[in-house]
């Protein structure tokens, strides 16, 4: 009778309770998948910003020596036309 129906609700109870801890199980491990895809995701875009601050260095020491030799190329210029000027005796 009623010992019997008490007993077969707290078997449903624990049949119910037993299938909300393995959902619950299976939400945590896939929680915990998205997690470490997203720090591997986050590792990556830290790699390629790494990678664009080294190129933009880069460009910028090219940019820098262009200018010296700019710079080195319009005293040449000016240091010839006054030697032209010199030898033509302006």
């Amino acid at each position: 009778g009623q010992i019997s129906g008490v007993i077969k609700q707290v078997s449903n109870l624990s049949d119910t309770i037993a299938i909300s801890l393995d959902e619950q199980n299976s939400t945590t491990n896939e929680i915990s998948r998205y997690v470490h895809e997203s720090a591997k995701g986050s590792e990556e875009i830290s790699r390629n910003i790494a990678g664009v601050a080294e190129a933009a260095q880069n460009t910028a020491l090219g940019a820098n020596g262009s200018l010296k030799s700019a710079q080195a190329l319009a005293k040449m210029s000016t240091d010839l036309r006054a030697l032209v000027n010199a030898l033509n005796g302006n």
